[in-house]
C-alpha cells in the first residue's frame, strides 16, 4: 500500500506492522537530507536528465507490497521522491530486483483512492548512505500528478490594474506558495494573455482608473467560462457585489486584500484536481467516453442560462447532469449538481447560484476517463 502525507493520513490500524515489513531505520532528517541531495544532483545534470514524461517534486511516507515466490507478501517502507505520468521516483532500504512486480496505493485531494500495479525499472545503491537505494517504478497506466499533489504545480494569476500598494499585497500574500503574478494595465493586452495562459486565474482591480472591470469579465467569461476571476474593490455596497457577480466574477474581495483572504481564494483554486471516471460496468466504457467529451459544452450552456438568467433551464440541465453523473461514480458532480439545484429552488438569487455554479462547472472539467 501506498499512502501520501500530501492528502490524508491513514488510520493507525491501517499502518502495516509485523515483521514482514521491511523498515526505512533511519531518521526522519536523514531520509530528507538524502532526498534533498539527490535532487541537487538531479538539478546539475539537467540536460542530461532526458524522460518521457515531466516529473514534479513529491515527498510521502509510503508503503509498497511485493508478492513473494512462496506466495508471501513483503511490505516495503518507503519515502517518494518525485512523481510522473508513468511512474514514481522513492528511496527503500534494500535492494528489489528489477521488473518485480508489486502493488500501490495513491490517495487524492478528494479521499479518492487510486489502485495501482507497477513495476521495478532500475534499483541503485546511494553512496555513503549504507543502506538506502533509489528506486523507480513504472505504473500499469497514467496518472495525472496534480490531482495528487496539486501543490506541485506552479500557478499563475494574471492581475490586472492595481496601484503599486495593492499588487505589492497580493505578492506578498502568495510568495510562499510559489505563483507567478504578472501585473497587467491593458484590458486589450489581458484578454490576449488571457487567451495563451489557459491555467492562469484573473484577479481584476476595479477601482483602477481606465479599466472598466465588468465589461472585462464579461468579455473572459463569454470567451472561457471555466476561468478563475475574482475581483478587489473598496466598494462593499451590495448592489456592487451583485453587479460583478452577474458579469461574471466568481468571488469579490475588500481592498486592499488581508493575506488571508487572498489565501483562502488561492486554495479554493486547487479544488480543480483531476476526477478518474470509472463505471463500474465494462459496456458502459463507450457511453462513458462520450459524457466526458461532452461535459465542456455542457458547462458553456449552464453558463449562458445564467447570463440569461434562465433559471429552469439551468434546473433541468444540473438535474441531467447530476443522474449521468451518479451512473458513472463521480460523486463530486453529484453533490455540486445538488448544490445548485437547492439554490436555484430555494433562493433564485443571482448570488447563491453564482457561487453554486462555478464549483460545479470546474468540477465537470477535472473530469476524464480512468486509463486501464
Amino acid at each position: 500500500m501506498i499512502h501520501s502525507e500530501l492528502t490524508q493520513q491513514p488510520a493507525a490500524d491501517r499502518t502495516p506492522t509485523g515483521p514482514h515489513v521491511r523498515r526505512l531505520r533511519r531518521a526522519e532528517s536523514v531520509l530528507t537530507d538524502c532526498l534533498d541531495r539527490l535532487d541537487d544532483v538531479r538539478s546539475q545534470l539537467a540536460r542530461r536528465d532526458l524522460r518521457c514524461s515531466e516529473r514534479v517534486r513529491y515527498r510521502a511516507k509510503l508503503f509498497i507490497s511485493i508478492e513473494d515466490e512462496d506466495g508471501s507478501v513483503a511490505v516495503h517502507e518507503a519515502r517518494a521522491r518525485d512523481l510522473s505520468p508513468s511512474g514514481i521516483g522513492l528511496i527503500v532500504g534494500q535492494f528489489i530486483y528489477p521488473e518485480t512486480l508489486c502493488r500501490l496505493n495513491l490517495v487524492d485531494t478528494n479521499g479518492q483512492s487510486a489502485p495501482l500495479r507497477a513495476s521495478v525499472m532500475h534499483c541503485r545503491y546511494i553512496p555513503g548512505t549504507a543502506c538506502l537505494y533509489r528506486l523507480g517504478l513504472r505504473f500499469d497506466r497514467t496518472l495525472d500528478p496534480p490531482r495528487f499533489a496539486p501543490t506541485t504545480v506552479q500557478r499563475a494569476i494574471l492581475m490586472i490594474g492595481s496601484d503599486n500598494n495593492t499588487y505589492r499585497a497580493v505578492c506578498e500574500a502568495v510568495a510562499p506558495l510559489q505563483i507567478r503574478i504578472p501585473r497587467i494595465g491593458d484590458p486589450g493586452v489581458a484578454l490576449q494573455r488571457v487567451g495563451t495562459q489557459r491555467d492562469a486565474a484573473v484577479l481584476i482591480d476595479l477601482d483602477t482608473r481606465g479599466i472598466n472591470g465588468m465589461e472585462l469579465a464579461q468579455e473572459m467569461r463569454r470567451r472561457d467560462a471555466l476561468r478563475a476571476i475574482a475581483g478587489l474593490t473598496a466598494d462593499e455596497r451590495d448592489a456592487v457585489l451583485r453587479e460583478c457577480l452577474a458579469s461574471g466574477f466568481d468571488t469579490v474581495m475588500h481592498s486592499p486584500p488581508s493575506q488571508s483572504v487572498i489565501r483562502a481564494w488561492v486554495a479554493s483554486l486547487r479544488d480543480e484536481c483531476r476526477q478518474d471516471a470509472c463505471g463500474s460496468a465494462p459496456e458502459l466504457a463507450d457511453a462513458l467516453r462520450g459524457f466526458v467529451a461532452a461535459l465542456p459544452p455542457r458547462v458553456r450552456e449552464l453558463e449562458r442560462a445564467l447570463a440569461e438568467t434562465d433559471l429552469e433551464r439551468m434546473d433541468s440541465l444540473a438535474r441531467a447532469l447530476r443522474g449521468e453523473a451518479r451512473v458513472f461514480e463521480l460523486p463530486l458532480i453529484v453533490q455540486r449538481s445538488e448544490a445548485l439545484e437547492r439554490a436555484i429552488i430555494d433562493t433564485r438569487d443571482p448570488v447563491a447560484i453564482r457561487a453554486a455554479l462555478t464549483p460545479l462547472l470546474r468540477a465537470c472539467m477535472a473530469v476524464r476517463p480512468a486509463h486501464g
